[in-house]
């Protein structure tokens, strides 16, 4: 009887700790963009990791979701979960054709990196986005800048 609790306790712990979510990690198909630095993959909405873009109601942001667009269009895409928002949003790198949907969507100008949450992984494709692209036109949100110790 006592190894039926510690057994039911650990699959609890094991459930609350996001175990149960395993086939929910990874979500493949083609994509949509919603925003500049969201998409939706199967019918469910990802934020990608490391990027912040004018929201679609902000200026510049349907034209900034549009770049999204065409980047993903067509292409099969693989989204691999690396975290969750509050709100309960994935939060996640996605991939087609072996490249990284983030890095093609800065280098667009869709979306900029975002440093705290990326660690600069970005940082070589903004430098060459388009000065003037929809997701470079605000300065960058205090949650993305990286502060000094």
């Amino acid at each position: 009887m006592r190894g039926s609790i510690g057994i039911g306790w650990l699959v609890a712990v094991w459930l609350a700790a996001g175990g149960g979510a395993l086939a929910q990690d990874t979500s493949t198909g083609h994509a949509q963009a919603v925003e500049g630095d969201r998409l939706q993959v199967n019918g469910r909405v990802v934020r990608l990791h490391g990027l912040i873009a004018p929201a679609l109601k902000d200026p510049g942001g349907a034209e900034a979701r549009d770049l999204l667009e065409r980047v993903v269009a067509g292409w099969v895409v693989t989204c691999h979960r690396i975290g969750v928002q509050r709100n309960g949003l994935m939060v996640a790198g996605c991939e087609a054709r072996g490249r990284d949907i983030g890095a093609l969507a800065v280098e667009a100008g869709a979306a900029r990196d975002c440093p705290a949450e990326s660690r600069g992984r970005y940082r070589e494709q903004e430098a060459r986005a388009p000065v003037d692209g929809p997701g470079r036109r605000a300065p960058l949100p205090p949650e993305c800048v990286v502060r000094s110790r």
